[in-house]
């Protein structure tokens, strides 16, 4: 990984995001996850979600968009 967190394997692949955000949802669901939700932000995304009693929040990092 670099200093930003981006790891380089990854650096030249491209996933729509639909396919992702389907991928991480259907994760959830398949652990019986209480409750879950996604907060978009202009540069991130905030996954928030109950699984075992206790809410978790996530925020990966985002690559640099194109421009």
């Amino acid at each position: 990984m670099d200093g930003g967190g981006v790891m380089a394997y990854a650096a030249t692949t491209s996933v729509a995001v639909s396919k992702t955000k389907g991928e991480i949802d259907g994760l959830l669901r398949k652990h019986k996850a209480a409750g879950f939700g996604v907060f978009e932000e202009q540069t991130r995304a905030i996954l928030v979600f109950e699984m075992g009693g206790p809410s978790h929040c996530l925020s990966p990092a985002a690559a640099e968009p194109d421009g």
